[in-house]
């Protein structure tokens, strides 16, 4: 793990509880389509609500609709001119018919070879809960967000969020903002990691420099080498199997028919999406994971976000 990463000490030092977090809210069956589960339903926006104040944000609010509840928080002192960020997710979980085919009990979250095993482990309960510690690292960490930070996660997107766009509207004025961060989407595959091996001791530039190459040089041209002037990839075989470009892959099959249109339409803000899953992680199917090394990277990217959007709007690089 990096450790010029401002949460890497967050991960380091409090790993261990955020796991027990998460574990803990795995095991409410928030099933949103089954009405038998609607007290299951409050009881989890009720510890996402525990969460969000756990983490220091504020204006913490169990949100009624028509139909299951959603929760509202923010954390606004980042300063005037600063943009301001909602971070959108869900806490309500698919039903998890066909029961048999779960390798352990869908409630019952364990972790195993490195993957949270569990119903609602990547969809979403786990990508939402990596955006609050994000949020509550950098505030115990610098005790303050650099971007102005809500938080709305609802209750009913599992069946389609009928109450969402209602509940938007009525609520237009507290979640206005300048970017929807969506943490419940995938990654189409896992990004590769290369390992560069050193001299087992540095060495002294007077007497080897120029006979032994430098790691930092090496590591340079290699990434340099990956793209040509034209910026494509230049690696053997890369477009082998692509297609040419039409003007219908610029559309992607994620947020169609989930809630990002009605967010970004009725607050008029952009939505980004920072997701972890992998496509293999069984979101909607019986035997759901959470790849933990991806949870653990998601956290710290959420909170590079916010310090390269207050950055960005600053004018600096």
């Amino acid at each position: 793990m990096a450790t010029d990463l401002a949460l890497a000490p967050w991960v380091a030092a409090e790993g261990e509880r955020i796991v027990a977090d998460l574990l803990e809210w795995l095991r409410i069956p928030s099933i949103s389509a089954q009405p038998g589960h609607a007290e299951d339903v409050r009881r989890s926006a009720d510890l996402t609500a525990d969460l969000l104040a756990r983490a220091g944000m504020e204006h913490v609010e169990i949100v009624d609709t028509a139909g299951a509840p959603a929760v509202y928080a923010d954390h606004l002192h980042a300063g005037p001119g600063v943009p301001t960020a909602l971070v959108y997710g869900h806490h309500d979980v698919q039903p998890v018919d066909p029961l048999d085919e779960w390798r352990s009990p869908p409630f019952e979250p364990y972790i195993a070879d490195g993957n949270c095993h569990g119903r609602g482990a990547v969809d979403d309960k786990g990508q939402v809960l990596f955006q609050i510690e994000a949020a509550r690292g950098l505030l115990t960490l610098a005790g303050a967000l650099p971007v102005n930070l809500r938080f709305l996660v609802e209750g009913e997107e599992e069946v389609g969020s009928p109450n969402f766009e209602a509940l938007l509207e009525r609520e237009r004025a507290r979640l206005g903002c300048d970017v929807v961060v969506v943490s419940d989407t995938d990654m189409w595959a896992p990004a590769f990691h290369v390992d560069v091996r050193t001299a087992t001791a540095d060495l002294h530039s007077g007497l080897f420099g120029g006979a032994v190459p430098n790691s930092a040089h090496l590591v340079a041209a290699l990434v340099a080498a990956l793209h040509d002037d034209d910026g494509r990839v230049t690696i053997p075989g890369f477009y082998d199997d692509v297609r040419p470009l039409t003007a219908t892959p610029l559309f992607t099959r994620i947020g169609g028919s989930a809630p990002e249109e009605a967010l970004g339409r009725i607050l008029h803000a952009p939505v980004l999406y920072l997701g972890v899953a992998y496509p293999d992680d069984r979101f909607h199917a019986p035997n759901e994971r959470m790849v933990m090394d991806q949870f653990w990277k998601g956290l710290l990217a959420a909170g590079e976000l916010w310090r390269e959007l207050a950055d960005l709007d600053r004018g600096r690089p």
